[in-house]
């Protein structure tokens, strides 16, 4: 069994270890971030989604950014005594104050911060990606406040190495440890639609997608199971069978696929190769039942609806992170028709979303 250790909320358990690309001084007083989220449509190296010393997960993810964004103002209230206050309206408190605490302590300053986070938007253990999401952009808006003097990429790699969800709502001290890909956090800080990363959150291939995300999301999931699905995943997190003897071997193939087919094709737009991969690797190879503890009707809503690629409805399907939700890609109504109505034959809830092809905004004072 996995252990996924609680930790004091602010604890740096991989420093950060980037260059500093300015001076570290305040420049604004107030900043407004709208960060958007993330469906994470497969994994490209199982044989890293497992425990190491570190904690750390260079496993590569395939990310669609959506228009579901975590909104945060960051005001600063005129001290460095190093108190956060954080509005009655934020949720999650303790993520917020751990991001606060991350870039306190790496960019060596205390200031007294408020911190307002409207995340309405955005449903939870959905497969948004909201955690990673709500962390870039706290540490994002931090680092707007004093001029940007940490790069995009050491962020995403930053958090990483840091990386925690709530134990309970409760406890707004603590954290557990768990894995992070950075794909939550890669979606408001590289640009484009469909982004491809690899090992500590790079983005290595990305494309604007001018079209929308049908997302489906099982109604008996909602009904309360999805409350019960950190807890699931913690007891579970072995139970995806990985052998990364095996899965290594498997991604040498992707890794070929990757260079030679689906990144180039990118380049110029096209993603019915990077499409493909998807499709076999979630529907093909087995991943969905991988991740059916969660919620095992995955594996009926995925022999249901599979035929939606197969004949062309729509320009990509997969399930998104550990499920249960699924998605679709469609740039025309009628496809776009087509697959709400047979997600909802399979009794999922069904939101239409535009793609996101941009990075984060910001507004600064």
């Amino acid at each position: 069994m996995c252990s996924f250790h609680k930790c004091e909320v602010g604890k740096v358990c991989n420093s950060f270890y980037g260059k500093l690309m300015c001076e570290v001084m305040l420049k604004y007083n107030f900043v407004n971030i709208k960060y958007p989220t993330r469906l994470n449509a497969d994994l490209l190296d199982l044989s890293k989604f497992v425990p190491n010393e570190k904690h750390i997960y260079p496993a590569g993810e395939i990310l669609v950014s959506i228009n579901k964004f975590i909104n945060v103002t960051t005001k600063y209230l005129g001290n460095n005594s190093g108190i956060l206050s954080t509005s009655k309206s934020t949720k999650r408190k303790a993520i917020v104050n751990h991001a606060y605490k991350l870039m306190c302590i790496a960019l060596n300053i205390s200031p007294s911060l408020h911190i307002d986070v409207n995340d309405d938007d955005v449903l939870r253990h959905c497969g948004f990606g909201s955690t990673g999401a709500t962390i870039g952009a706290v540490c994002s808006s931090i680092n707007e406040l004093y001029g940007n003097p940490m790069n995009g990429l050491d962020i995403i790699k930053y958090i990483m190495g840091n990386y925690g969800e709530e134990i309970n709502d409760n406890d707004i001290e603590n954290l557990r440890q768990v894995h992070s890909i950075g794909g939550s956090v890669t979606t408001g800080i590289a640009k484009g639609g469909i982004i491809v990363i690899a090992e500590m959150g790079v983005p290595i291939g990305a494309t604007n997608y001018n079209g929308q995300a049908i997302i489906g999301i099982p109604n008996d999931y909602l009904s309360g199971k999805f409350k019960e699905t950190p807890k699931i995943e913690i007891e579970n997190f072995d139970s995806h069978n990985i052998e990364p003897g095996s899965e290594l071997k498997k991604s040498y193939a992707i890794s070929y696929d990757l260079v030679h087919k689906v990144l180039p094709r990118l380049v110029y737009g096209d993603i019915s190769s990077l499409s493909k991969m998807v499709f076999e690797l979630r529907f093909t190879s087995g991943r969905i039942k991988k991740c059916s503890f969660i919620f095992p009707r995955v594996n009926e809503i995925a022999a249901n609806i599979k035929h939606l690629y197969e004949n062309g409805k729509c320009d990509m399907l997969s399930m998104s992170a550990i499920g249960p939700t699924f998605f679709a890609l469609v740039s025309n109504e009628n496809d776009k028709k087509e697959c709400i109505k047979q997600f909802e034959e399979q009794n999922m809830t069904v939101i239409t979303t535009a793609v996101c092809n941009e990075t984060y905004s910001v507004e600064k004072d």
